[in-house]
């Protein structure tokens, strides 16, 4: 039963390249509001050296501002990247699209999250620095008290460039 719940769980966060994104199923918040909700899980990254892998499917939709700043995938990252394809056995080819991350900045706190090879020309054409958009991000886990979130797509009001 947990396997099935399991598999379940992963095709509610994986969305075929060619098929319509499910805005729907992300539910609107803010970083505040997701750390509380994840507090037991930060707590169990903080107390080891370990990272902690979400089993469960948390979907979220962030005002954010963009700050067109990329680098390569963060070594911290790409751990728990792999330790979550490992557990959920998410196609590597899904884990494959995450090669860069951006940042977001959130009060005093900076987030690098993993962004999607394929989204990455869209938002360099839709959105000037400073921006506010739409994110929509799956959280997978914490690492060091912060936690890490996937970006699977993003929305805004402006037309492209």
């Amino acid at each position: 039963m947990l396997k099935i719940l399991m598999l379940l769980g992963i095709c509610l966060v994986i969305t075929p390249v060619n098929a319509e994104f499910d805005y729907e199923a992300y539910r609107q918040s803010s970083f505040s509001d997701i750390k509380a909700e994840h507090m037991d899980d930060l707590l169990k990254a903080g107390q080891s050296s370990q990272y902690v892998v979400s089993a469960a499917t948390f979907k979220y939709s962030l005002p954010v501002s963009f700050s067109k700043e990329l680098r390569k995938l963060s070594t911290g990252n790409k751990t728990l990247i792999a330790a979550w394809q490992k557990t959920l056995r998410v196609p590597e080819s899904f884990v494959q699209l995450y090669q860069q991350e951006f940042k977001v900045v959130f009060g005093k706190e900076i987030y690098w999250i993993p962004v999607q090879e394929n989204l990455l020309p869209h938002m360099g054409s839709e959105l000037h620095p400073g921006d506010t958009f739409q994110l929509y991000v799956v959280v997978i886990g914490a690492i060091n008290n912060k936690l890490v979130f996937l970006m699977t797509e993003f929305s805004s009001d402006r037309a492209p460039l």
